[in-house]
């Protein structure tokens, strides 16, 4: 089966299936890195949960977009959008939480037993307001990455669905 990206124009100067495969790396690198950072805090509570289930998505994109492209099936690449769309609602409600944490920092410090009564609460204060800051640039890299690689997916998908012989959209 054709997988529609032989006669496909170019994204930035890259193949437009060089660029749809650069996504699911970085699925999967994003997915594995989340599934690091979770096994690494403590101490481990239902956000954790979430959080590797979100991971476990992440990672399940990176060969669900790879897999669509080389066989041609715009299907999985319309399932990705899917889940894509998904993961843009986790994180942007990732993203309220994280700026809510803002206004009550002791709450965020006590939730990961990270108070330490023998240091001065400003400094404790500081330190938090500095991951929560940390947290949000993250999530705010990420929704941007969601965005465009959402555009380069459906892009990809247009062009397969324009190759005689692929599947059909559903």
């Amino acid at each position: 089966m054709n997988s529609g990206h032989e006669n496909a124009s170019s994204y930035f100067g890259l193949p437009i299936a060089t660029a749809t495969h650069m996504v699911a790396i970085f699925m999967v690198t994003i997915g594995i890195v989340l599934v690091i950072n979770t096994y690494n805090s403590s101490p481990f509570n239902d956000y954790q949960i979430a959080m590797l289930v979100f991971a476990g998505v992440n990672i399940f994109m990176g060969p669900l977009v790879f897999v669509s492209v080389t066989k041609g099936w715009p299907t999985g690449l319309r399932l990705y959008s899917l889940l894509t769309c998904i993961c843009m609602a986790f994180a942007g409600t990732a993203l309220v939480f994280t700026i809510w944490s803002q206004l009550d920092v002791q709450s965020f410090l006590a939730s990961y037993n990270w108070f330490d009564a023998t240091r001065p609460e400003a400094d404790q204060e500081l330190n938090a307001r500095f991951v929560l800051a940390v947290y949000s640039v993250g999530i705010i890299a990420y929704f941007a990455f969601l965005i465009f690689a959402l555009f380069v997916v459906e892009q990809h998908r247009k062009y397969i669905l324009a190759v005689p012989n692929s599947e059909e959209q559903i």
